[in-house]
């Protein structure tokens, strides 16, 4: 595919950049006998917005200009009638205070014109709230007015959510001249525009601040170009800054940003091409490859210093060659084999791989000499380094036709590589890396669509990209810490860039049905918690697109099965704040980077996390990370220890913490084939339903833990019922049904699920305990009930089965001072050894307190264990979710039911729900259980024969009042027909005298 021939072309053309000039006010010359006025609507701070946001410029002391800014501090909204509160000042270069300055206090949610007029010559000044007029005192020294013209002055307009400053006139009043009109404005437009300035502004601030003028290495530096993998030389970062000034310059034509851009260029170009390894090498041959095509007329007509007769134009194309080619003493190919697989490069005649590396149905054993990347393009940094190698040769390969063939290259890797591979892992938005490694980067995708020439056929973004954002729109909690469950390596991301981008992508791209929701989720979550965007926002902004809607309105279910990724998200609302959310996975595939031994886990939260993924990611392959944070025991899911078993990698031997593991047949970086059909498949999600009130899902982790441990074939099944709206009790219940099945010879071993919480676990009416190891004693020859409290809201957790497990709670810091946060237990000694994370770059050990600030990080856990030495286990848990303070749990009644078939009763007669599980899931023929008041409950069946008839029939039992309810396949047409997925919802079983 060629490319086109104009530069720009990454990601902007000349037609894009006329139409967002058009849409932005241009930068004017102020006049020193002035006005400006514009009318606003003051709104309360959105969550996320920062206190002293600008609405017309912003606070500066690098410039002489006006400003109007919201000072937090000032809103006054527990008073009968509103307001918010602004500065308008008129500031000056250095100076401490201002020359002009006043609070205006203007009332909420009403539109208010303001005026502001200034004679600079004359050192006077007022202000105008609807023609009502107030004087500006001008500074003085000395009874001396002090100069100030507005010669700094930037068309910036920003403000909160929904201010919509509108109606902005700039008139000159010496002459009379109106110098900038705008009735309208794209008020979200001008927040993206604003953001980017500001990084701008900051970036060019240092990058112009030089000991020496003319040399562009005694200038300040606004990142570190080289070095280990940390924020300071992550590749985003090196490419956002040259983003940011060529894209400023490129707008508005301002030399400091044409300078600051330039001399950024040479200090990319000063760093040897191989320093600091892949990480920032790509990031520095994307930064040059921006740089390029974006400021093309300048780097090609500006020398570059010291070196005359060269453009800066050769030398970045040199630059982002060199870095491809450039090895280290060994002679490996440092960024070069991230697309090339371990094989030399060539430069001569053209720029490629000594061969093609093999990139479909490429097999570890059958294809071991043929170079590939196959193995990465489920997950590692292959993507992100392939991505920026081709932006850098997109940039040049019109000038350098040499670098074509290692263009075409880059193409096919993701057309036929990482596209197949997420388009199968992704394909209805999920992923089974988390919401943190699992956001998806757009750039990639616009890079192609953008760049190269599509002709009459534009490029369309790969499926999965379409439904990226419902993954985020789904799992989005009320939490203001952490917006997404800590699910795989997490890190905070919130409403951050990568998400801001899916839900553009989905308002652009998305179907009918899903794109109102993506814009919905942008406008009402995305921009305001972010104080809006910035460049990225700007490239994907389409200002047609704005039909926004929620998802109640669009009636999107509350619950979705995302495939192959394997996670159900269930929730009871769309008010994130007030949601409860509980989110089951279950992959189809296992793998090393980034994805946990978490398979059939779940999470709960409710205003805060109730059940959730314990550890912290502290960095990639720390002791605690090996040992504990993605290790089946910091997940709420099922472990059965072996003293036998060891789990070894490389040479070393991890804990022994009775999880899942990746088997020796399982590659840690599977190929699409090996994830799909080969030895890394798991059975994942077997079954789901998204009933009206409830949630039904099956997940079979059964292949996920060692052979020589469970059965391959029902090892360890989980089936999970989420009431949304159970009739019985105020908010949702979660019901975990377990089956654990050991092979032959090792039923004496243990089974045990794990519930891991922020706060101690409390026995009822019971308070905290010895922190440690507590055995939980029965009551009445029962598990008692426990109670799990954070944040104001509270879970209870009613153990049916077994009936008399054994129970123990582990956290805290014992009196001998030993942490059990993290600690797993050595089956050989049983001796546990707390593992815990470290503070990133110190390498020094997080305190309890900082780990008390991470809300997911857990504290205690509490392990049910059935300690009978059988070859099969199983485990009924009912989990009711209120408000703290609540005294008791909806009632919880074992059912007698027939030998394939569990069964449970929820809440009092005339208010109750009979749930009905297959005992050998996925499903049964038939289900037999005994209900007093047969008639008077509402009935979930799960575990039937899909798309079935069924008969329900109610019999007495000699000698019992308890009749028996019988759900059989019938022959004939019934008003019970299960659904697809096996389930049978019955509000209420008809009165005998009704049938007649």
């Amino acid at each position: 595919m060629p490319l086109k021939s104009e530069h720009p072309r990454i990601f902007l053309d000349t037609q894009k950049v006329a139409r967002l000039r058009a849409m932005l006010p241009q930068q004017v010359s102020f006049p020193s006998k002035g006005s400006l006025q514009f009318t606003i609507t003051p709104r309360r701070p959105s969550e996320g917005e920062g206190g002293d946001l600008g609405v017309f410029d912003g606070y500066s002391d690098q410039r002489n200009h006006i400003f109007v800014r919201h000072i937090r501090s000032y809103d006054r909204l527990d008073i009968s009638t509103p307001t918010i509160g602004f500065q308008l000042a008129f500031q000056a270069v250095s100076l401490p205070s201002y020359v002009a300055v006043a609070r205006v206090d203007l009332p909420v949610d009403q539109p208010v014109q303001l005026r502001i007029q200034w004679d600079a010559n004359k050192h006077q000044a007022d202000y105008a709230i609807n023609g009502r007029v107030f004087p500006l005192v001008w500074r003085t020294t000395n009874g001396v007015p002090l100069a100030w013209q507005p010669d700094g002055q930037l068309m910036a307009i920003s403000g909160r959510a929904g201010e919509n400053v509108s109606a902005l006139k700039l008139t000159d009043e010496l002459t009379g001249q109106v110098l900038a009109d705008y009735p309208e404005l794209d008020h979200e437009l001008l927040r993206q525009w604003r953001n980017t300035q500001r990084d701008a502004e900051a970036f060019a601030s240092i990058l112009n601040t030089c000991a020496v003028a003319t040399d562009p290495m005694s200038c300040g530096k606004p990142v570190v170009l080289t070095g280990p993998e940390n924020t300071l030389s992550h590749p985003t970062r090196l490419q956002d800054i040259a983003q940011v000034l060529a894209f400023s310059h490129l707008i508005t034509g301002q030399m400091q940003y044409r300078s600051a851009a330039l001399n950024y260029a040479s200090q990319l170009l000063a760093t040897p091409w191989g320093e600091g390894g892949e990480f920032p090498m790509r990031g520095r041959v994307a930064a040059m490859g921006i740089l390029y095509d974006w400021l093309y007329p300048v780097v090609t007509t500006t020398p570059l210093p010291g070196a005359s007769e060269s453009m800066y134009a050769d030398a970045l194309a040199h630059g982002i060659q060199n870095t491809i080619l450039a090895r280290n003493a060994a002679g490996t190919y440092l960024l070069g084999s991230y697309i090339c697989g371990q094989q030399a490069l060539k430069n001569l005649p053209l720029l490629d791989c000594a061969s093609r590396p093999m990139i479909e149905n490429w097999d570890p054993i059958q294809h071991a000499p043929v170079p590939s990347i196959a193995p990465y393009y489920i997950s590692g940094h292959h993507r992100g380094a392939v991505a920026a190698m081709a932006l850098g040769l997109a940039a040049i390969g019109t000038e350098h036709p040499q670098v074509a063939p290692l263009l075409n290259l880059a193409y096919d890797h993701f057309d036929k590589g990482f596209y197949k591979a997420r388009n199968w892992i992704n394909q209805n938005g999920g992923t089974h890396l988390g919401w943190s490694y699992g956001a998806s980067n757009p750039g990639p995708l616009e890079l192609w669509r953008t760049a190269l020439a599509w002709g009459d056929a534009p490029a369309t973004p790969p499926d999965y990209a379409r439904h990226a954002f419902l993954f985020y729109l789904y799992g989005a909690r009320g939490s203001t810490q952490a917006v997404f469950p800590a699910a795989g390596d997490n890190f905070v991301i919130n409403w951050d860039d990568q998400v801001a981008s899916m839900a553009l992508y989905g308002a652009l791209y998305g179907n009918a049905h899903e794109a109102p929701a993506a814009r919905w989720l942008y406008e009402q979550h995305v921009a305001p918690a972010r104080g809006s965007g910035g460049l990225l926002d700007i490239l994907l902004w389409s200002p047609g697109s704005k039909n926004a809607a929620s998802p109640d309105a669009l009636n999107l279910p509350l619950s979705r099965h995302f495939k192959v990724s394997g996670n159900v998200v269930m929730r009871d609302s769309w008010d994130y704040k007030s949601a409860t959310l509980a989110e089951f996975h279950s992959a189809s595939f296992t793998s090393e980077n980034h994805q946990h031994f978490d398979q059939n886990s779940f999470s709960l939260f409710y205003k805060a996390p109730l059940l959730l993924d314990s550890g912290v990611y502290d960095f990639y392959g720390s002791d605690h990370w090996w040992n504990y944070y993605i290790r089946s025991v910091a997940h709420n899911t099922a472990i059965v220890t072996d003293p036998a078993e060891t789990f070894s990698y490389a040479g070393k031997t991890y804990a022994n913490d009775g999880g899942q593991w990746l088997a020796p047949s399982m590659a840690r970086y599977p190929t699409l084939e090996q994830a799909q059909a080969g030895p890394n498949k798991l059975d994942g999600i077997v079954r789901f339903e998204a009933g009206v009130d409830y949630s039904y899902a099956v997940g079979d982790a059964s292949k996920a833990y060692a052979s020589t441990k469970l059965e391959r074939e029902g090892g360890f099944v989980r089936q999970l019922v989420f009431l949304r709206q159970p009739e019985f009790w105020a908010k949702p219940v979660l019901i975990t049904y377990d089956q654990i099945k050991v092979v032959n010879g090792k039923e004496s071993l243990p089974k045990t699920i794990l519930l891991h919480t922020a706060k101690e676990p409390l026995v009822a009416s019971d308070g905290p305990q010895q922190a440690g190891v507590t055995n939980i004693a029965l009551v009445n020859g029962r598990a008692p009930l426990l109670e799990i409290r954070n944040g104001g809201a509270m879970a209870f957790v009613e153990t049916l089965i077994p009936l008399a497990p054994q129970m123990r709670k582990i956290g805290g810091i014992a009196s001998s001072g030993n942490s059990y946060r993290f600690a797993v237990r050595s089956p050989q000694s049983n001796v546990y050894t707390g593992y815990a994370p470290v503070n990133y770059g110190s390498g020094q050990t997080m305190t309890e307190v900082e780990l008390d600030k991470v809300e997911d990080a857990g504290s205690w856990r509490v392990e049910i264990t059935d300690t009978s030495p059988t070859k099969l286990a199983r485990f009924l848990n009912v989990i009711s979710v209120a408000d703290d303070g609540s005294v008791a749990p909806p009632a919880a009644t074992h059912l007698l039911a027939d030998s394939t078939t569990e069964a449970i009763q929820l809440g009092r007669t005339g208010m109750s729900l009979v749930l009905v599980l297959p005992k050998q899931p996925p499903q049964v023929k038939s289900h037999g259980l005994r209900v007093a008041y047969p008639y008077a409950t509402r009935y979930l069946v799960t575990g039937l024969i899909p798309d079935q008839y069924y008969s329900v029939s109610v019999t007495p039992v000699a000698g019992d009042p308890v009749p028996r309810v019988s759900f059989a396949p019938s022959g004939s047409m019934t008003p019970y027909r299960s659904s697809v997925n096996g389930v049978l919802s019955i509000e209420r079983l008809p009165q005998p005298s009704e049938l007649r």
